[in-house]
Protein backbone atom coordinates (compact mmCIF):
# COMPACT_ATOMS: atom_id res chain seq x y z
CA UNK A 1 0.00 0.00 0.00
CA UNK A 2 2.87 2.59 0.99
CA UNK A 3 4.57 1.53 -2.38
CA UNK A 4 1.13 2.70 -4.37
CA UNK A 5 0.87 5.66 -2.23
CA UNK A 6 4.22 6.78 -2.91
CA UNK A 7 4.23 6.13 -6.68
CA UNK A 8 0.77 8.03 -7.16
CA UNK A 9 1.78 10.64 -5.26
CA UNK A 10 4.91 11.07 -7.27
CA UNK A 11 2.87 10.29 -10.51
CA UNK A 12 0.75 13.39 -9.79
CA UNK A 13 2.98 15.56 -8.60
CA UNK A 14 4.90 15.60 -11.87
CA UNK A 15 1.57 16.03 -13.78
CA UNK A 16 1.01 19.17 -11.52
CA UNK A 17 3.93 20.89 -12.91
CA UNK A 18 2.44 23.01 -14.71
CA UNK A 19 2.68 27.16 -16.32
CA UNK A 20 -1.22 27.28 -16.38
CA UNK A 21 -4.24 25.95 -13.91
CA UNK A 22 -4.41 22.08 -13.24
CA UNK A 23 -8.42 20.58 -12.65
CA UNK A 24 -8.92 17.52 -11.14
CA UNK A 25 -11.72 15.79 -12.56
CA UNK A 26 -13.85 14.41 -9.72
CA UNK A 27 -16.74 12.05 -9.25
CA UNK A 28 -17.73 10.28 -6.01
CA UNK A 29 -15.66 7.22 -6.84
CA UNK A 30 -12.16 5.75 -5.74
CA UNK A 31 -10.62 6.24 -8.77
CA UNK A 32 -10.69 10.46 -8.83
CA UNK A 33 -10.34 10.92 -4.70
CA UNK A 34 -7.17 8.79 -4.63
CA UNK A 35 -6.00 11.58 -7.36
CA UNK A 36 -7.80 14.81 -5.58
CA UNK A 37 -5.94 13.70 -2.20
CA UNK A 38 -2.47 13.08 -3.88
CA UNK A 39 -2.73 16.48 -5.32
CA UNK A 40 -4.01 17.71 -1.92
CA UNK A 41 -0.52 16.54 -0.86
CA UNK A 42 1.82 18.09 -3.56
CA UNK A 43 3.51 22.16 -3.05
CA UNK A 44 1.04 23.33 -5.23
CA UNK A 45 -1.83 21.84 -4.17
CA UNK A 46 -3.62 25.45 -3.47
CA UNK A 47 -3.34 25.75 -7.31
CA UNK A 48 -5.52 22.71 -7.99
CA UNK A 49 -9.34 23.22 -8.87
CA UNK A 50 -11.58 20.05 -8.42
CA UNK A 51 -14.37 19.94 -10.95
CA UNK A 52 -17.50 17.51 -10.69
CA UNK A 53 -20.97 17.23 -12.75
CA UNK A 54 -23.92 16.63 -10.98
CA UNK A 55 -27.50 15.95 -11.65
CA UNK A 56 -31.25 16.97 -10.07
CA UNK A 57 -32.05 13.16 -10.03
CA UNK A 58 -29.96 12.38 -6.24
CA UNK A 59 -29.96 9.02 -6.75
CA UNK A 60 -27.79 9.08 -10.05
CA UNK A 61 -25.83 12.44 -8.90
CA UNK A 62 -22.16 11.63 -7.04
CA UNK A 63 -22.44 15.43 -6.33
CA UNK A 64 -22.84 15.30 -2.26
CA UNK A 65 -19.52 12.70 -2.43
CA UNK A 66 -17.46 14.65 -4.30
CA UNK A 67 -18.77 18.17 -2.26
CA UNK A 68 -17.81 15.71 0.69
CA UNK A 69 -14.20 14.65 -0.24
CA UNK A 70 -13.52 18.42 -1.64
CA UNK A 71 -14.33 19.55 2.08
CA UNK A 72 -12.11 17.66 3.52
CA UNK A 73 -9.11 18.21 1.18
CA UNK A 74 -9.74 22.20 1.42
CA UNK A 75 -9.43 22.42 -2.00
CA UNK A 76 -11.49 24.54 -4.51
CA UNK A 77 -14.51 22.83 -5.94
CA UNK A 78 -16.50 23.67 -9.33
CA UNK A 79 -19.87 21.73 -9.48
CA UNK A 80 -21.82 21.76 -12.69
CA UNK A 81 -25.12 20.75 -12.49
CA UNK A 82 -26.48 19.21 -15.41
CA UNK A 83 -29.86 20.03 -17.21
CA UNK A 84 -31.58 17.87 -19.26
CA UNK A 85 -31.78 20.60 -22.20
CA UNK A 86 -28.27 21.30 -21.70
CA UNK A 87 -27.64 17.30 -22.67
CA UNK A 88 -28.71 17.57 -25.30
CA UNK A 89 -27.80 20.86 -26.45
CA UNK A 90 -24.26 19.38 -26.46
CA UNK A 91 -24.69 16.36 -27.69
CA UNK A 92 -24.00 17.41 -31.34
CA UNK A 93 -21.08 18.21 -30.46
CA UNK A 94 -19.72 16.12 -28.16
CA UNK A 95 -20.49 13.37 -31.24
CA UNK A 96 -17.91 15.25 -33.47
CA UNK A 97 -15.24 15.45 -31.38
CA UNK A 98 -15.31 11.98 -30.08
CA UNK A 99 -12.25 9.62 -32.59
CA UNK A 100 -14.74 6.84 -31.38
CA UNK A 101 -17.58 5.79 -29.56
CA UNK A 102 -17.34 5.84 -25.68
CA UNK A 103 -19.34 5.63 -23.14
CA UNK A 104 -17.31 8.58 -21.58
CA UNK A 105 -17.69 10.47 -23.86
CA UNK A 106 -20.27 12.68 -23.62
CA UNK A 107 -19.63 13.68 -19.26
CA UNK A 108 -16.16 14.07 -20.49
CA UNK A 109 -17.22 16.48 -23.41
CA UNK A 110 -18.65 18.44 -21.30
CA UNK A 111 -16.66 18.37 -17.96
CA UNK A 112 -14.02 19.69 -20.12
CA UNK A 113 -15.71 22.37 -21.56
CA UNK A 114 -16.53 23.58 -18.13
CA UNK A 115 -13.12 23.12 -17.36
CA UNK A 116 -11.84 25.43 -20.90
CA UNK A 117 -14.88 28.07 -19.52
CA UNK A 118 -13.05 28.11 -15.98
CA UNK A 119 -9.51 29.07 -17.77
CA UNK A 120 -8.12 25.31 -17.02
CA UNK A 121 -7.04 23.76 -20.19
CA UNK A 122 -4.71 20.86 -17.82
CA UNK A 123 -6.88 18.36 -16.31
CA UNK A 124 -5.71 14.85 -14.26
CA UNK A 125 -8.65 12.28 -14.98
CA UNK A 126 -9.22 9.20 -12.75
CA UNK A 127 -10.15 7.30 -15.62
CA UNK A 128 -9.22 3.87 -15.49
CA UNK A 129 -8.12 3.74 -11.82
CA UNK A 130 -11.31 1.34 -11.23
CA UNK A 131 -9.76 -1.23 -12.62
CA UNK A 132 -6.90 -0.71 -9.79
CA UNK A 133 -8.42 0.56 -6.84
CA UNK A 134 -11.92 -1.64 -7.00
CA UNK A 135 -13.43 1.68 -7.62
CA UNK A 136 -16.72 0.27 -9.70
CA UNK A 137 -17.06 -2.73 -8.33
CA UNK A 138 -17.16 -1.92 -4.65
CA UNK A 139 -19.43 1.27 -3.99
CA UNK A 140 -21.27 1.27 -1.08
CA UNK A 141 -18.84 -1.09 0.86
CA UNK A 142 -15.43 -1.48 1.54
CA UNK A 143 -13.16 -3.29 -0.38
CA UNK A 144 -10.96 -5.56 0.99
CA UNK A 145 -7.40 -7.06 -1.04
CA UNK A 146 -5.25 -9.79 0.39
CA UNK A 147 -1.83 -10.49 -0.55
CA UNK A 148 -1.66 -14.15 -2.13
CA UNK A 149 2.05 -13.66 -3.77
CA UNK A 150 4.84 -11.79 -3.31
CA UNK A 151 5.60 -9.34 -6.13
CA UNK A 152 8.23 -11.13 -8.13
CA UNK A 153 6.03 -14.62 -7.77
CA UNK A 154 4.45 -13.87 -11.04
CA UNK A 155 5.01 -15.45 -14.97
CA UNK A 156 7.28 -13.23 -16.32
CA UNK A 157 9.43 -13.57 -13.16
CA UNK A 158 9.21 -17.51 -13.43
CA UNK A 159 10.33 -17.12 -17.25
CA UNK A 160 13.06 -15.61 -16.57
CA UNK A 161 13.61 -17.27 -13.77
CA UNK A 162 13.67 -20.62 -15.89
CA UNK A 163 15.91 -18.77 -18.65
CA UNK A 164 18.51 -18.14 -15.94
CA UNK A 165 18.26 -21.91 -15.27
CA UNK A 166 19.15 -22.81 -18.57
CA UNK A 167 21.97 -20.51 -19.15
CA UNK A 168 23.73 -21.88 -16.37
CA UNK A 169 23.00 -25.56 -17.46
CA UNK A 170 24.53 -25.26 -20.80
CA UNK A 171 27.15 -27.60 -21.46
CA UNK A 172 30.92 -25.94 -20.58
CA UNK A 173 31.63 -26.13 -24.51
CA UNK A 174 28.46 -24.11 -25.22
CA UNK A 175 29.58 -21.08 -22.68
CA UNK A 176 32.65 -21.46 -24.17
CA UNK A 177 31.98 -20.77 -27.33
CA UNK A 178 29.96 -17.99 -26.53
CA UNK A 179 32.23 -16.20 -24.91
CA UNK A 180 34.88 -16.94 -27.54
CA UNK A 181 32.77 -15.51 -29.94
CA UNK A 182 32.41 -12.73 -27.89
CA UNK A 183 36.12 -11.35 -28.45
CA UNK A 184 36.72 -13.35 -31.64
CA UNK A 185 34.10 -11.99 -33.56
CA UNK A 186 35.07 -7.69 -32.89
CA UNK A 187 39.15 -9.14 -33.57
CA UNK A 188 37.88 -10.69 -36.82
CA UNK A 189 36.32 -7.39 -37.82
CA UNK A 190 38.93 -5.08 -36.54
CA UNK A 191 41.47 -7.19 -38.47
CA UNK A 192 39.43 -7.42 -42.12
CA UNK A 193 39.41 -3.62 -41.31
CA UNK A 194 42.61 -3.50 -41.28
CA UNK A 195 43.50 -5.48 -44.24
CA UNK A 196 41.22 -3.83 -46.26
CA UNK A 197 42.11 -0.14 -45.37
CA UNK A 198 45.60 -0.67 -44.04
CA UNK A 199 47.97 -1.18 -46.61
CA UNK A 200 46.39 1.91 -49.22
CA UNK A 201 47.13 4.14 -45.91
CA UNK A 202 50.56 3.01 -46.10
Amino acid sequence: VRQVCAVVQDAVACHLTSDVPVGVLLSGGVDSTVLAAAARAAERAREVRLLTIGFRERDFSEEDTARATARTLGLRHDVLVLEPAEVLAALDDALAAMDQPTVDGLNSFIITRLARQHGITVLLSGLGGDEVFGGSVSTDGTLTVRVTREANDTTLARILHLIEQAEESRAPTARFIDRFSRVYTPGVVLVSALVAFGPPLL
